[in-house]
């Protein structure tokens, strides 16, 4: 996954994002989760996977270290969110 990747599948899908400046949050709804997986790639989820909360109609997941494992700037994908 790259940084431009991820920028369009936010922009594209009008993901709800959150960034307070060092932790960022994305909610991916249930039925989107294949192709967020596709987009996450296999690098990512292999040694066990990662955390995700799961709630009612979307699954909540912290992007800051998966940004980090894939050199990703958490700012120039989350910064003008909110």
């Amino acid at each position: 996954m790259t940084e431009l990747d991820l920028y369009k599948y936010i922009s594209e899908n009008g993901t709800m994002t959150s960034y307070d400046g060092h932790k960022a949050i994305i909610w991916i709804y249930h039925c989107e989760l294949d192709d967020f997986v596709k987009l996450l790639g296999k690098s990512v989820l292999q040694d066990g996977g990662i955390e995700v909360r799961l709630q009612d109609t979307y699954v909540a997941i912290d992007m800051t270290n998966i940004c980090e494992q894939c050199d990703i700037d958490l700012k120039n994908v989350f910064g003008d969110e909110h």
